[in-house]
C-alpha cells in the first residue's frame, strides 16, 4: 500500500520533478555502497612476521613506513603487504631486504648512502646514526641485528690461543707509506675509505698533518679522533714541487692550487727570471696566509734552476 501511494504521488509530479527524485535515489544508493566498501576495507587484519609473531593493524600504522604512505593515500591497503622481521646484517642487507623490514624509502636511501660513504655498523646501536630512522622502527628491528663480523669475532674469542688472550693491538701506521690494506687496520676504516685516503695522499704528495684527513670525502671529526692515536706522519716522504722547474700542468695537478693561482705563479716566475725564495709567493696579490701555510710544505726551490739576471 505504501508503494502504491508512492507511485501515485510520483506520477502526479511533473517530468522534471520525477527526474530529480530518481537522481536523489541514485545518489543515496551510491553512498550506501561506498559505505559498505570502506567498512569492509578497514576490517582488522594481523600482519604476520616471518618468525610467527603478529602485529595488529593499529600497531603497524604507527610505523614510519605506514605514516609516509598514508600522507598521500589515507585509504592505502598497507596492511595487505607482509612486513617480515628476520635476522640481518645491516652492513650487507640489500635494498629489497630493508623494504621487507618495513622501512620507508627515505630511510633505506640514507642507510645505503651511509654504507657507500664507508660507514660501518659494528653494533645495533649504530643504526641510530641514521637520522631518518624513527625510534619506533629502531625498537622493532634492533633485536634482529646480527652483524657478521661480530659473530666471527665472538667465535674466535672462544678458540684458545697461546700467550695473551686479548685482541691483537691496532698497529701504528705511517700515512705517507701505508698502502690501502694497511690503512684498513685503522678503526672504522674500510676498503672505500682506505682507497680515498691513499688516493688523496698521492694527489697531495703526502700528508704533513692529520687534520688534512678532514679533506678526504666523507671523513668527519669523530672518525678522525678514533684513528689519530694509531697514525704517524713521516714528512720526509713528502714529494715537493720545484717552483722553478715544475710545468704549468705540474702545478695545476696539486689540489691546493687552482688555475688563477698557477697563472699568477707562472707570470711572476717569468717576469723575475725565476723564484729565489718560497716566501716570494706572499707578494702575489691572490695569495693569502691560509693558502700559503697549506702550500709551504709541498714547495721547494732548486738553486740550479734559478735564472741569473
Amino acid at each position: 500500500m505504501g508503494i502504491k501511494n508512492f507511485l501515485r504521488k510520483y506520477y502526479s509530479f511533473s517530468k522534471r520533478e520525477q527526474r530529480g527524485i530518481m537522481v536523489l535515489l541514485a545518489l543515496i544508493l551510491v553512498f550506501w555502497i561506498l559505505t559498505l566498501v570502506i567498512e569492509n576495507h578497514h576490517q582488522p587484519v594481523d600482519v604476520e612476521y616471518i618468525n610467527g609473531d603478529t602485529l595488529s593493524v593499529n600497531e603497524i600504522r604507527k610505523s614510519s613506513h605506514y605514516t609516509e604512505k598514508a600522507k598521500d593515500n589515507p585509504q592505502l591497503d598497507f596492511v595487505a603487504k607482509k612486513i617480515q622481521l628476520f635476522p640481518f646484517d645491516p652492513n650487507l642487507l640489500e635494498e629489497e631486504g630493508w623494504r621487507r623490514l618495513g622501512l620507508p624509502a627515505r630511510t633505506i636511501k640514507a642507510i645505503l648512502a651511509y654504507r657507500k660513504a664507508g660507514g660501518k655498523f659494528n653494533k645495533p646501536e649504530d643504526l641510530k646514526r641514521i637520522y631518518t630512522l624513527t625510534p619506533d622502527d629502531y625498537q622493532r628491528i634492533a633485536p634482529y641485528v646480527a652483524i657478521e663480523r661480530a659473530r666471527k669475532d665472538s667465535i674466535k674469542s672462544l678458540v684458545p690461543r697461546k700467550g695473551d688472550f686479548s685482541a691483537p693491538p691496532i698497529p701504528i701506521i705511517d700515512l705517507n707509506s701505508a698502502d690501502t690494506l694497511q690503512l684498513q687496520d685503522l678503526p672504522g676504516i674500510g676498503p672505500t675509505f682506505a682507497r680515498r685516503i691513499w688516493k688523496y695522499g698521492q694527489r697531495l704528495g703526502g700528508y704533513h698533518n692529520s687534520e688534512q684527513l678532514l679533506e678526504v670525502y666523507g671523513m668527519d671529526a669523530s672518525r678522525l679522533e678514533k684513528i689519530k692515536p694509531y697514525i704517524i706522519i713521516d714528512t720526509t716522504k713528502i714529494r715537493k714541487i720545484d717552483l722553478n722547474q715544475a710545468s704549468f700542468k705540474d702545478l695545476l695537478r696539486h689540489p691546493y692550487l687552482e688555475y688563477y693561482m698557477v697563472k699568477a705563479i707562472a707570470d711572476y716566475r717569468q717576469k723575475h727570471n725565476g723564484i729565489k725564495e718560497i716566501s716570494e709567493l706572499k707578494i702575489l696579490p691572490l695569495m693569502y696566509d691560509e693558502l700559503y701555510n697549506k702550500l709551504r710544505p709541498y714547495l721547494a726551490i732548486n738553486p740550479e734552476y734559478i735564472i741569473s739576471q
